[in-house]
């Protein structure tokens, strides 16, 4: 859901807000900011936070914010940033390009969870063959 400025340099803000502004007029319940559709690679993390916080401040549809990062720190800040802007959700994958173990990647998903806090709505979400689970069951009201 992120345009892209026309010389590739970034997020074009004032696009992707007017895309979430249409969305929630057109019925939609919320929107994942910095998807992981090959977005969030593409991005600093101050052009994620920048854009999430944009997002936040100029529109009141429900984020899910994309903290992915291949570096547990930068994924933290991107997750209290996100949450300090108002964001609804978090969600988090393994960090990409190398294979984790099960064990590495429970260890990034706690450390992530364990700084974000208990009062913050999370979603890990992994591979297939990583034969590690996470299940997301979300509350009747989530989007309300």
């Amino acid at each position: 859901m992120t345009a892209r400025r026309q010389n590739g340099e970034g997020p074009d803000i004032p696009s992707t807000i007017r895309i979430a502004r249409f969305a929630r007029q057109h019925g939609c319940a919320g929107v994942a900011a910095m998807g992981a559709t090959g977005e969030y690679l593409d991005y600093s993390t101050a052009q994620r936070i920048e854009l999430v916080e944009a997002l936040a401040a100029e529109t009141d549809i429900p984020l899910i914010v994309n903290c992915s990062h291949t570096v547990l720190d930068d994924a933290i800040r991107m997750g209290k940033a996100a949450a300090d802007a108002g964001a609804t959700a978090l969600m988090i994958m393994p960090p990409p390009f190398f294979h984790h173990d099960a064990k590495q990647l429970k260890a990034f998903f706690a450390g992530f969870a364990g700084a974000m806090g208990s009062g913050c709505r999370c979603c890990c979400i992994t591979c297939r063959r990583s034969r590690i689970g996470f299940r997301l069951r979300l509350p009747r009201n989530f989007w309300a």
